[in-house]
């Protein structure tokens, strides 16, 4: 699916729909949340929003509902499922059905997921023209759309699996950048918090120790920010048999001159 290409909402007789997989698959309907208790159906749902816009199989979806081994009754099963799901949605036409299979129909606007790519490229669009305040505040935007780990509920599908490692990332690659962008705002104090608990939980990240060292740095604390260099030499070493790129080694040595570490930064 191609987000950015049509945030209108789909005219379903004024009903208005949002699904949401950054974090547990929930969807509401006219700000209602549909009430999906059976975990097949999140699961079928998930699939289906995996590929939306585009048909996915009786045999695909059979494989992600019974990944190990499915009944006999598979595919009998896997329709009265499809039944149930548009029941829930209380809107037929929201998945179709045609030779390739079931379609789900829904548009990027519908999807947190999609909201999210939206405002990240306008963040980054916004940056572009040198208004980092409106850009800072146009990516807290985006990454407040999320509640937690992508189809968190959701395991053990590998087309999900896929999204999810990839909404991951582009999160990931989001904070990265508006950390950027508050680090040029001399928000350097602020970011510090955030940034200590994203490189414990992603140790091999270098950008992300680079921001920190600068925040550290820019915040007076700068035998921390050496410090924080010389146990990435460490672990890097020990881990991984390399040293570290010449992003954070450019930090390190603008530290140790004691000019500004954002200025002599690598760009990426």
């Amino acid at each position: 699916m191609v987000w950015g290409a049509n945030r209108k909402r789909m005219d379903h007789g004024g009903i208005v729909f949002e699904f949401n997989v950054l974090g547990p698959v929930t969807v509401r309907r006219d700000g209602v949340p549909v009430p999906l208790r059976a975990a097949m159906l999140r699961r079928l749902l998930a699939v289906l929003i995996c590929s939306a816009g585009q048909p996915v199989s009786a045999d695909e979806l059979v494989d992600a509902l019974w990944p190990d081994s499915p009944p006999l009754t598979a595919r009998k099963t896997l329709q009265v499922y499809v039944v149930r799901l548009r029941r829930a949605l209380t809107d037929r036409d929201r998945i179709g059905h045609g030779p390739a299979g079931y379609t789900l129909a829904m548009t990027g606007g519908e999807l947190d997921a999609g909201r999210f790519a939206e405002l990240v490229t306008l963040a980054r669009t916004v940056r572009a023209t040198g208004d980092a305040v409106t850009a800072a505040d146009t990516y807290g935007r985006a990454l407040a759309l999320w509640r937690g780990r992508p189809y968190a509920d959701i395991a053990g599908v590998t087309v999900v699996d896929c999204a999810a490692r990839e909404w991951a990332e582009r999160r990931l690659a989001a904070i990265q950048e508006r950390t950027d962008v508050e680090l040029a705002l001399g928000r350097h104090v602020e970011v510090v918090p955030q940034l200590s608990g994203l490189v414990g939980r992603h140790p091999y990240r270098e950008r992300l120790r680079e921001q920190l060292m600068i925040a550290l740095y820019r915040s007076g604390r700068q035998v921390e920010a050496l410090e924080l260099y010389r146990s990435t030499c460490r672990l890097f070493a020990d881990e991984l048999g390399l040293r570290p790129g010449p992003g954070l080694e450019s930090v390190h040595q603008a530290i140790l001159s004691g000019t500004d570490p954002l200025l002599a930064r690598v760009p990426v």
